[in-house]
């Protein structure tokens, strides 16, 4: 999972900046040829960047790459954690099967019935 500063770096810099629009989400956007909106999945942790766009933003703080992107291994389930996801997938997908052959069933006494 790749971590990033983006957002607090950027609003540091817009309170310290004399050009505070340089450093709004449009500003931003418009100095490294991407839109608003790619800054803002940044942000949001939902856009990781190319290696390219990360050297420009890099670039533009004056910083380097690992200072605003952080590389953190996903934590991987250990057994008792699995067991406990396989069961409750099983559980959920018994629960459907379960209420599917009931509704069917219903349909089929209420057919019969007429």
């Amino acid at each position: 999972m790749i971590v990033n500063k983006l957002k607090g770096f950027r609003e540091r810099e817009m309170k310290q900046s004399a050009r505070f629009e340089d450093w709004t989400q449009e500003g931003l956007a418009k100095r490294l040829g991407v839109t608003r909106q790619t800054i803002i999945s940044m942000e949001k942790g939902t856009y990781n960047p190319s290696l390219v766009l990360a050297f420009k933003i890099a670039h533009e703080f004056g910083m380097a790459i690992e200072d605003i992107f952080e590389y953190r291994a996903e934590k991987k389930m250990n057994r008792s954690q699995f067991v406990n996801a396989v069961e409750l997938i099983v559980a959920a997908v018994l629960s459907l099967w379960f209420s599917s052959i009931a509704v069917i069933l219903a349909s089929k006494a209420d057919h019969f019935r007429k």
